[in-house]
């Protein structure tokens, strides 16, 4: 069954950036956040819209290597592997976890990879009033950073694309 949500982003985002997430998002989200779910990427005031749309990637997708014993997961920041080979990037866009995951501690924070399909420039943006009026209810985006969705909502929201 396919996934769906709603990442909140600052206006400055750019296309395939890894999305942050704290500690406590992820695990209240984990079942949702992975490989394959589709997400809206939707950006703060003064946009206040959706700007683009993307599938949570798998590392394989982006090219990444890795060995077989390797597990992906939304990565807390001290054991990702950019796709940087001069290990220089200032944000990473996919990671692998080698060996055991370690224990969650409090303010971890995860970068979710993703894969675009529609980027911020082929889509035209779905302001917050439009989306209310899709989902026939209110619609407003206070501090979260993910927002799950169902297939109906997403539809929905998506119609004219």
């Amino acid at each position: 069954m396919a996934q769906y949500g709603m990442f909140v982003v600052e206006p400055g985002w750019k296309d395939g950036a890894a999305v942050a997430l704290a500690q406590e998002q992820y695990v209240a989200n984990r079942e949702a956040l992975g490989p394959g779910t589709r997400v809206l990427i939707y950006a703060r005031k003064p946009l206040d819209a959706v700007i683009a749309e993307a599938v949570i990637a798998d590392p394989a997708d982006l090219g990444t290597d890795a060995p077989e014993e390797a597990v992906f997961n939304p990565l807390p920041v001290d054991v990702i592997a950019t796709d940087d080979p001069s290990g220089t990037a200032s944000a990473p866009r996919a990671g692998i976890v080698v060996g055991k995951m370690p224990e969650l501690t409090e303010n971890q924070v995860y970068y979710i990879p993703l894969r675009m399909t529609r980027t911020k420039a082929e889509t035209a943006h779905i302001g917050a009033k439009q989306i209310a009026e899709r989902l026939g209810r209110e619609f407003i985006v206070f501090d979260e950073k993910w927002i799950p969705l169902s297939d109906a909502d997403y539809q929905a929201i998506t119609r004219d694309w």
